[in-house]
């Protein structure tokens, strides 16, 4: 499941939050108690800016994948499990065996349809 983040700039004073709330498919303001966060202008055009990278998030068990860095760069196998946070294990076929292997996330790309 991905969350979305929707950035606005209300008065917290006078403005009414209640359309917002109220909003299909809004779950609820991100708050510190009962006072909406602030995030600062920079992390947004930083966010904004980012390339999107962070592609190992959509990548589930018993998808295609490729090797897209290291050793095994160009490979290609089948995400069987996350194995912690920042690696997979993937099947790949090598000599003609198949093998289960350890890898960082950020070192695969789903393989395109």
């Amino acid at each position: 499941m991905f969350s979305r983040y929707l950035f606005i700039q209300l008065d917290t004073t006078q403005s009414n939050w209640s359309p917002i709330r109220s909003t299909l498919g809004v779950s609820k303001l991100v708050s510190f108690g009962n006072v909406p966060a602030v995030v600062p202008d920079a992390l947004i055009q930083a966010l904004q800016q980012a390339d999107g990278s962070r592609r190992e998030y959509l990548l589930k068990e018993g998808d295609a994948v490729q090797f897209v860095s290291g050793p095994l760069q160009g490979l290609e196998g089948i995400l069987q499990q996350r194995d912690g946070e920042l690696r997979a294990m993937v099947l790949i076929e090598l000599i003609s065996q198949p093998q289960q292997v350890s890898i960082a996330i950020h070192d695969l790309r789903p393989l395109a349809n």
